[in-house]
């Protein structure tokens, strides 16, 4: 889809400090070293504004900073603002990062809120297909999956949470989910 403004757009808007608004126009033009830059110091402003965190975790999804995005994207979740973008954007995530079981929980929970949202049933069944490592990647401007692992041993120990918690291990699964330490 064209943008219908121009990198001289995004400039005026950085020069008038309105830096989202800037960030935006970047993102949208493919400026994305610019968006992230604009989107950081936001942040760095604004510590606990979720629609700046929204937009830096759609915006590292888009570039394939998977940490970095979940990071982001589940601060986001914890406050229940843009629910059902996140849930896809994380579930992305886990999957380009090889975390099926994360992946499928997520698809799963992003379904039983909106069973149309976008593709999100076509990916759930992906994900259900023998040979998922060979899934070409699904995000337009994403880099290719790393190879992926089925073994239901998958865990995100050690994955920071909320920059205040690290998962240090699995305590048990079950059909709800997943409990860490």
């Amino acid at each position: 889809m064209p943008s219908s403004y121009t990198l001289e757009d995004a400039q005026q808007f950085e020069q008038a400090r309105d830096l989202l608004k800037a960030a935006d126009i970047y993102q949208e033009l493919g400026e994305f070293e610019r968006a992230k830059a604009l989107y950081l110091a936001l942040e760095r402003q604004h510590p606990f504004h979720k629609h700046i965190k929204f937009k830096l975790g759609q915006l590292l999804t888009r570039i394939g900073a998977w940490d970095e995005a979940i990071v982001k994207l589940q601060e986001v979740r914890d406050a229940g603002i843009f629910l059902e973008d996140t849930l896809f954007l994380l579930a992305e995530c886990f999957r380009q990062k090889g975390l099926i079981y994360a992946a499928r929980e997520l698809y799963v929970d992003l379904l039983e809120r909106n069973y149309q949202y976008k593709d999100a049933q076509e990916k759930l069944r992906a994900l259900d297909t023998p040979g998922v490592s060979s899934l070409t990647t699904m995000l337009p401007g994403s880099r290719a999956p790393s190879a992926v692992n089925m073994d239901e041993s998958q865990t995100l120990q050690g994955l920071p949470v909320e920059d205040r918690y690290i998962l240090m291990e699995e305590l048990g699964r079950g059909g709800m989910g997943v409990v860490y330490k």
